[in-house]
């Protein structure tokens, strides 16, 4: 049974890829009853996390990031930390979708404490990008780029840990987070161009980055 329940999920995620939401979650639905049957609440709640992903995709970001707050005090209660860094970035990223910053904050600052412990590159990647496109959306350029590189400092890290096939995607998402800091390091040089000479130094540092 774990077996068809695990075939439920990739079939689930191979749906949600496609777009095809509603069966999307009528299958993550199958793979939950298993679950359930079994007394497994590990992989109920992974499979509530897929579930908040797919409201997400759908733009009920009220939904998704209940739902995904929902699994990160489980899986605190479980003292399965990864699981919870990640459930509280997909909180943060509906929240953010949802223009409620100080819950996305809140998401993101819990996120990277675990990410700080734990040391998973996957996990501060995402929680550092995030944290770059809060502060982007706020006009808070110079923390934008900060985190920004801090992304792109641990998504390189990431991408020495994976098998060179997969490196093309690494490319893409190193290109996507470009994609936000370069607009923002645009506007911070016309801002900095207005204020004085030494007043410039070292965010001028932070342009470099980039």
């Amino acid at each position: 049974q774990f077996e068809l329940a695990q075939s439920y999920l990739n079939e689930a995620a191979a749906l949600t890829g496609l777009g095809a939401y509603e069966d999307s979650m009528a299958a993550l639905e199958n793979a939950r009853q298993i679950f359930i049957d079994e007394e497994n609440e590990t992989w109920q709640i992974y499979t509530d996390l897929e579930k908040a992903t797919v409201l997400y995709r759908r733009k009920k970001y009220r939904a998704s990031e209940k739902l995904a707050t929902t699994c990160a005090d489980r899986l605190r209660l479980l003292r399965l930390p990864v699981k919870e860094a990640l459930a509280l970035t997909i909180a943060a990223r509906s929240a953010l979708a949802d223009y409620r910053a100080l819950d996305t904050r809140d998401h993101l600052r819990q996120a990277l404490a675990i990410a700080q412990q734990v040391d998973v590159p996957l996990l501060s990647y995402q929680a550092n990008y995030l944290k770059g496109q809060l502060a982007a959306s706020q006009g808070d350029r110079i923390h934008a780029l900060a985190a920004f590189d801090a992304a792109i400092r641990e998504l390189e890290r990431l991408q020495g840990q994976t098998m060179v096939e997969f490196r093309a995607d690494f490319l893409a998402d190193k290109n996507e987070i470009y994609s936000h800091a370069v607009p923002e390091t645009l506007k911070l040089r016309c801002l900095m161009l207005s204020v004085p000479s030494h007043a410039r130094c070292w965010p001028c540092c932070l342009i470099i980055l980039i």
